[in-house]
């Protein structure tokens, strides 16, 4: 945890390490998880690549995915945060939420979304930042209003319909 980012009762924040390749699997590698997420399941080997990539993009606390762990446990809930990424041929920055099945329904992504997103937008010089979603993916599309993000437009993202959300 850090004095930077403070954490909850319930949860604190770090950079997520390869030690949490395991959990970070079960996420980016689930069918149900990854349903209505923009990309499909993931191999192992490219959820090794995404998760390295991560581990060398973050700049903690400020830039980059987060570990979200449960404070009881000390388990990995999931992670989220502020990353580089390309909407419509455009350089952006982007917030994103991924929670293991397990947590799901606990509010754990709200209260992630909330503080992360809102301490990284509020400590770095970004003047906007961006969330794609499913335009079907309810649940998130709640979790990104409650953190205080707006629903600008719609777009389509292969085959998809997605909405894009602004901060």
């Amino acid at each position: 945890m850090t004095e930077d980012l403070p954490g909850s009762e319930r949860l604190f924040y770090r950079p997520l390490h390869i030690s949490d390749l395991p959990a970070i699997e079960s996420i980016l590698g689930d069918q149900e998880t990854m349903a209505l997420s923009l990309l499909a399941p993931l191999s192992a080997l490219q959820i090794l690549h995404r998760l390295q990539q991560i581990i060398q993009d973050c700049q903690f606390p400020v830039l980059g995915k987060l570990a979200v762990i449960e404070q009881d446990t000390g388990c990995l809930v999931g992670y989220c945060g502020i990353e580089r990424s390309v909407l419509e041929g455009h350089s952006i920055y982007e917030f994103g939420v991924m929670l293991r099945k397990c947590y799901w329904g606990m509010g754990y992504g709200s209260e992630a979304a909330e503080r992360v997103l809102n301490f990284q937008y509020s400590h770095s010089a970004l003047e906007k930042v961006f969330a794609i979603v499913d335009s079907r993916h309810f649940s998130s599309i709640r979790v990104l209003q409650k953190a205080g993000m707006k629903a600008v437009r719609n777009s389509s993202y292969g085959d998809r319909t997605v909405q894009i959300f602004m901060l």
